[in-house]
């Protein structure tokens, strides 16, 4: 009997061709092949505040402008308001919900940066000052090198960045490929004319990997064993 191939990343998928993509997005662990991550044993617990009524409408540009309908024009599933710690709103619509796994995203850097931070009290890095390439020398001879980690971990560091999910040729769509099944970041790295992308996501996992970073305290039993639950 054969077996259904799944798409390889979320570039296969076309998951950014404008058509609304909320169904994809509330099953992606369905549809690519993933792998779970073990979720801590005492899971953070949100408390819940007082309830903040949302504003009907606001202004924009000179123009009054309505909630509801800038949440509808940009198919919101989720809205969550925490202020000191505690919810005081969350409000889901289409296939949203408490329950629903959705893809993280840019999330990771919020990690990569508490990951450096962990690096740098432990010894791994000396500072957020250092170039790039004294920790990861594959960086050597490209356009990441001298670039402080600083800059990187402030997506400055002035290399090119096209984010264009439909064309083949752009850095977003070829990262999606290298980080699939088969890929291989470390080639997608250096581009045909020698430049280098700006990425977080590829030159913080080198980084991560080769400068030591990966092996700090909250690589392991630390930063990475949690758990969040609204």
């Amino acid at each position: 009997m054969s077996v259904e191939r799944k798409p390889a990343s979320i570039a296969e998928l076309r998951l950014f061709t404008g058509v609304p993509q909320y169904e994809n997005f509330a099953q992606l662990k369905n549809l690519l092949n993933v792998r779970e991550m073990k979720a801590s044993r005492h899971a953070f617990l949100f408390a819940e505040g007082p309830s903040l009524a949302l504003p009907k409408s606001y202004d924009f540009e000179g123009e009054t402008k309505y909630l509801n309908g800038f949440l509808a024009e940009t198919h919101s599933s989720a809205l969550i308001v925490i202020k000191d710690g505690a919810i005081q709103a969350e409000h889901y619509w289409l296939t949203g919900g408490r329950d629903v796994q959705w893809p993280s995203m840019s999330v990771a850097k919020s990690f990569i940066s508490a990951l450096v931070g962990i690096a740098v009290q432990e010894g791994f890095i000396k500072s957020v000052e250092d170039p790039m390439d004294r920790y990861v020398p594959s960086l050597s001879g490209s356009v990441y090198e001298g670039v402080r980690i600083k800059d990187v971990l402030q997506m400055s560091s002035g290399a090119r960045w096209t984010e264009d999910y439909n064309d083949p040729s752009s850095e977003i769509f070829r990262l999606t490929v290298a980080m699939a099944p088969g890929g291989s970041l470390d080639a997608f790295v250096p581009t045909r004319d020698g430049t280098r992308v700006r990425t977080w996501h590829c030159v913080q996992v080198q980084f991560g990997r080769d400068s030591g970073a990966g092996h700090a305290s909250g690589g392991g039993d630390g930063t990475f064993n949690f758990g969040l639950h609204a």
